[in-house]
């Protein structure tokens, strides 16, 4: 996607969940924990993503060169 796109489909994005956040009847404790859940969620999926494509690289690595020992 190119940034304009994706800095808008954030937004909607971001919007939308205010929007129905802000509906919810929930006590201030569970508002405090819901309202961090995308950004958890989003580190969660970037935390994954790096492991992932470094274990990824270091097969790459290991079979062009052999074993790194």
């Amino acid at each position: 996607m190119k940034n304009k796109t994706l800095f808008l489909t954030l937004m909607l994005v971001g919007g939308g969940y205010f929007a129905a956040f802000s509906q919810l009847d929930l006590s201030i404790f569970i508002k405090g924990s819901v309202a961090l859940l995308p950004l958890q969620l989003v580190t969660l999926g970037y935390v994954l993503y790096v492991q992932w494509r470094d274990r990824i690289l270091a097969e790459q690595t290991w079979d062009i060169k052999g074993p790194t020992r």
